[in-house]
């Protein structure tokens, strides 16, 4: 039986750039949330060019990543907050692993994806399928939107708010209530 959940959020995320852990770290903070950065052995950085190739064509074809040891219990958690950037159009092969590991776990979800220019909401639809229901929230940024600290800030300001105004703190946040664009 998971502890009592009530009001306690975890920001979950992937990131090999830094861009994707940046808007994690504000998500968390602004929320005064825990925090899991997930490990993938299959892309341990420094990578070269074949690694980045092979990591794009996991992506593409829907593998999981090998995932490291998760220190928090999503069970645990209101709501979690998973981050992924997006390759090839698709979420990452370690996000894709959390996913398939914790979905029976993962009953109130928000996503945030961060990429060049990919719509968020394309990329949202397969992690949806993976849990087998809709996520409460998401948003997403592009390359110009992460590189304008204004734009960055606010967005998160505004995704996190949309979250804390739901009943219950986070639990049963709609989808169009969230949705950024």
């Amino acid at each position: 039986m998971a502890a009592d959940a009530s009001g306690k959020m975890l920001v979950v995320y992937y990131s090999l750039t830094g861009n994707t852990a940046g808007v994690a770290r504000d998500i968390a903070g602004l929320a005064r949330a825990d925090i899991e950065v997930l490990r993938d052995f299959d892309r341990e950085p420094p990578l070269g060019a074949l690694a980045y190739i092979k990591a794009a064509l996991d992506a593409l074809r829907g593998r999981p990543g090998k995932l490291g040891s998760i220190a928090c219990d999503p069970r645990n958690y209101a709501l979690v907050v998973i981050g992924t950037p997006v390759w090839v159009g698709r979420m990452s092969p370690a996000v894709r692993a959390y996913l398939e590991r914790y979905r029976d776990y993962l009953p109130h979800v928000a996503f945030f994806v961060t990429s060049g220019d990919t719509d968020a909401s394309k990329v949202v639809g397969p992690m949806e399928a993976i849990l087998r229901h809709k996520a409460e929230a998401l948003t997403g940024f592009n390359a110009k939107e992460l590189a304008d600290p204004r734009v960055r800030s606010d967005r998160i300001a505004t995704f996190v708010q949309a979250l804390r105004q739901r009943e219950g703190f986070f639990p049963g946040v709609t989808r169009t209530g969230a949705v950024l664009s």
